[in-house]
């Protein structure tokens, strides 16, 4: 066991002084590796704080981890240069990492969706309960042929994307209630959008509801997802903190949690200017399903391409 922890320090130490810029800085597998060795090696100093607070040797790994969290967490010189590596790499990677919490997000949305449908399908005076007046007259404008106008499609783009933001924001932070409140939120936006989708299908304007739905839907349900996979990171770190006491268990997956949350800012931007603009236009319902369908293959092709490449590499090594 101890020289397993040794390997990993020196492979720690490794990685660490390869540069940040350059031809030799690292790969995006690396950088994942650096992550997954910084969470052992936190767990070995935990360990070793407890046995021997004042050894050596814990003040080595105390010294190891701050470099780390330092390297891995404060971004390169230049800010565009820093944006940029965070959403070229270290997003999808904890997408990739995170895939179980993002599925559960998913899960518990879809959840909603059924729940919600199957109610307005039984009731269809639930629907008052279920939707909110405001959303539902939202939803009926470009129904009824309601356009906006130019003027004031910036307003309603900003004031949708502020909603998807406040959204996404709630199912990460209520993480912190061991994951119930984001489970809330993410059933209660699910029974929602079956509820709408139940009302519509009674009127039998189904393909009308998801062209309205789906051009930014896409990327907007995607983002929920993953901010409630944020939110869940935070949970299991909660629930299962291991030898560790809860406080440092949070410290330790928070980083990542809040990285994951706040890569889908730029989603919920684009999914409110698809709203804002594109949704309210006299655009025929297919060509709108066509812009739905365009947002679907970069959305997976950015989100999925590090776990696909990750495993490539595993199968040739």
């Amino acid at each position: 066991m101890k020289q397993d922890q040794h390997t990993r320090w020196s492979q720690l130490e490794s990685l660490l002084e390869r540069p940040r810029r350059g031809r030799r800085r690292l790969t995006a597998p690396e950088a994942t590796d650096l992550a997954r060795l910084y969470r052992e090696t936190a767990s070995d100093l935990a360990t070793a704080r407890r046995k021997e607070p004042e050894a050596t040797i814990t003040r080595y790994l105390e010294d190891l981890v701050l470099r780390t969290h330092s390297r891995l967490y404060q971004p390169p010189r230049g800010n565009l240069a820093g944006l940029w590596a965070f959403f070229r790499h270290r997003m999808p990677a904890l997408t990739a990492q995170y895939r179980r919490a993002v599925l559960l997000a998913a899960g518990f949305m879809l959840l909603g969706v059924i729940i919600g449908y199957v109610a307005v399908t039984w009731d269809p005076n639930l629907a008052d309960a279920l939707v909110p007046q405001q959303l539902r007259e939202e939803v009926a404008k470009p129904l009824t042929g309601e356009l906006a106008s130019m003027g004031t499609s910036p307003l309603l783009s900003t004031q949708i994307m502020l909603n998807n933001i406040r959204v996404g924001v709630l199912a990460f932070g209520l993480g912190l209630t061991f994951g119930v409140g984001t489970a809330y939120v993410l059933a209660y936006n699910g029974v929602m959008l079956g509820a709408l989708a139940a009302v519509y299908h009674r009127a039998h304007l189904d393909i009308a509801f998801w062209a309205t739905i789906l051009p930014h839907g896409v990327i907007e349900l995607t983002a929920i997802a993953l901010s409630g996979a944020a939110g869940f990171t935070m949970a299991l770190a909660l629930i299962r903190p291991g030898t560790l006491p809860r406080r440092q268990s949070l410290f330790r997956s928070g980083p990542d949690a809040l990285g994951l949350a706040l890569g889908t800012i730029p989603m919920y931007m684009v999914a409110g200017l698809i709203e804002g603009f594109v949704t309210p236009r006299g655009i025929s319902h297919w060509g709108k399903l066509a812009v739905a369908a365009l947002t679907v293959v970069p959305t997976a092709l950015y989100l999925v391409r590090f776990h696909r490449r990750r495993s490539r590499e595993g199968r040739a090594a």
